[in-house]
């Protein structure tokens, strides 16, 4: 019977629920030391998503070669989105047609609405895989800052 997803034992740690009953044997992939280039064909949208989504879950430890492809997923899809409301934004959401012949005219939605709308489905479903949602981005605890020593201590 499937049951809910099995959370990375890395995330687990994050949340601090890492008790050794609920760990379990995980293959570790190793991190990226570089965080490659975003693909070419991206928009200016989704170069700026991948860059930032990469450099954020590279700090976490959570970024490595495997899941990778998640994130270019994650970051084209909403790179598309975006694309699209910009586009829907001068266009409307609702066009008209005129038929010459009978005089006709009717009001229909907007083919990219329907786009836009399946590119941030796709894109929420990357995000889900990836613990980037806002549900799950909150039941991450942030790692704590090293304190800074004072040099001079008579002070």
């Amino acid at each position: 019977m499937p049951g809910r997803n099995a959370t990375p034992n890395k995330i687990k740690e994050l949340k601090g629920t890492n008790q050794p009953s609920r760990m379990r044997e995980e293959v570790d992939f190793g991190k990226i030391v570089k965080i490659p280039s975003p693909p070419r064909y991206f928009n200016k949208y989704s170069k700026k998503l991948y860059r930032t989504t990469c450099e954020r879950l590279n700090l976490l430890g959570l970024l490595s070669d495997v899941n990778l492809p998640v994130v270019v997923g994650y970051a084209s899809m909403m790179g598309k989105y975006w694309e699209a409301e910009e586009q829907l934004a001068e266009d409307g959401r609702i066009l008209t047609s005129h038929n010459i012949k009978t005089g006709e005219t009717k009001s229909y939605r907007n083919p990219l609405d329907k786009m836009a709308t399946e590119y941030l489905d796709r894109a929420r479903q990357y995000a889900v895989e990836l613990g980037i949602t806002p549900a799950s981005n909150s039941k991450v605890k942030a790692p704590e800052k090293q304190k800074k020593r004072k040099l001079n201590s008579y002070n």
